[in-house]
């Protein structure tokens, strides 16, 4: 008698691939909408690095259109040039240096008001993160000149804080020191100028031992 065939048992891997493949025909509507989904997802991040790229590259443009004027002596055309690059392109690199220069033009002709507007609507920039050291260092430079030193040595500190390298920590910390002084905080002024002194590395080094033998000459000031 002719013995029947017994079927083999099908191996692991087998039963694994047909699971997968029920499972995707069973899922394939749910897969195919994914799969739009992710390549929807793809091409918008994609559109907007185009986006960002363009938008990167007409503030640049307007930027060097805004130099060129001021370099050319057309100094009224320059600061609304570099007016509208501020508002228009405030979240670029180059709207930022241009709300900086806008700043610069406006310290020099006195206008502390307008300027100081400038820094504090510049400082809500998704790309402020760079340049927060410079803003607050003008801020610091035009409430000094405002006499208003409390004010100034805030902006100065923190713009020493937010530097990101030693030796701009000291520049600015020496506008501290020299705020501090003026406004008769000597002791407080001493202090700063007798650490960068200590420093050979300072780049403040020779101002410091300068500046400490002015203050040891003059009779100590009351804080």
């Amino acid at each position: 008698m002719t013995k029947t065939k017994t079927p083999s048992a099908l191996a692991a891997d087998d039963l694994e691939l047909d699971n997968v493949i029920d499972t995707l025909s069973a899922h394939k509507r749910e897969i195919m909408i994914g799969g739009i989904v992710v390549v929807v997802l793809a091409g918008s991040l994609l559109l907007w690095r185009l986006s960002v790229n363009q938008k990167n590259d007409r503030a640049e443009r307007a930027l060097a259109e805004a130099t060129n004027a001021l370099y050319a002596g057309n100094r009224p055309l320059a600061a609304t040039e570099f007016q509208a690059l501020a508002d228009r392109y405030r979240d670029t690199a180059a709207g930022v240096e241009g709300a900086l220069i806008l700043t610069q033009l406006d310290f020099e002709d006195a206008r502390w008001a307008d300027g100081l507007k400038v820094l504090e609507a510049i400082k809500q920039s998704s790309v402020i993160e760079n340049f927060r050291a410079p803003v607050d260092g003008l801020m610091g430079g035009a409430y000094a000149d405002l006499k208003k030193y409390d004010e100034s040595v805030k902006h100065y500190q923190a713009a020493a804080d937010e530097s990101a390298y030693q030796s701009l920590k000291d520049v600015y910390q020496a506008d501290v020191a020299r705020i501090l002084a003026l406004a008769g905080k000597k002791d407080e002024a001493r202090k700063i100028w007798a650490d960068l002194a200590s420093r050979p590395d300072s780049p403040l080094v020779a101002e410091a031992k300068v500046r400490l033998g002015e203050l040891d000459a003059a009779p100590a000031g009351k804080n």
